[in-house]
């Protein structure tokens, strides 16, 4: 299994757009792309914005499309 390595600095660029946000930033953005109705707790914020940043690292080819409902396609 490979192993991705990404800076505060790398996590924050991905999700906020700027490398030196706060943490009240990161937990609204994350809040806001993942379309959670209230922010997630400091760490799982934290979590879901490597996650984040990982996605935006990845090929096109491997990128996960996007989910029905964000598409107005039925399911």
């Amino acid at each position: 299994m490979p192993i991705h390595e990404y800076t505060a600095l790398q996590i924050k660029k991905a999700v906020v757009g700027y490398g030196r946000a706060e943490k009240q930033q990161m937990q609204e953005m994350v809040r806001i792309i993942l379309g959670m109705a209230k922010p997630a707790a400091q760490d799982a914020a934290d979590a879901l914005g490597v996650a984040i940043c990982h996605i935006n690292h990845l090929p096109p080819a491997r990128s996960i499309p996007p989910h029905p409902s964000t598409t107005g396609m039925k399911t």
